[in-house]
């Protein structure tokens, strides 16, 4: 499986699931170095349902800022560490439209 299409399908994971804000307590959360002051990244670590149900509530957080294409402005940009039971997800924001 591509790296596109491991993530293609972690995201679809992520929106299939129950947002579940309270997850934050379980999960580990870092900001890597911006790349651009066009994007804001998060780093998220723990394990994998807390994981995914956490991205899951902040996807359900910005779903009213879809853009016209039908992106939202948070996507997972990698998967950085993955098993059956740990997953370190990176996400980016895009802090202003193209």
């Amino acid at each position: 499986m591509s790296r596109a299409e491991r993530i293609d399908a972690i995201e679809q994971e992520i929106r299939s699931r129950t947002p579940r804000p309270s997850a934050r307590l379980h999960i580990s959360l870092s900001n890597p170095p911006i790349r651009t002051v066009y994007q804001a990244q998060m780093r998220i670590s723990g394990r994998r349902d807390d994981v995914l149900d956490f991205v899951a509530a902040l996807y359900d957080e910005v779903k009213g800022m879809v853009r016209p294409d039908g992106t939202l402005p948070l996507a997972v940009q990698a998967i950085e560490s993955e098993s059956s039971e740990h997953i370190q997800l990176l996400l980016v924001r895009d802090l202003y439209e193209a």
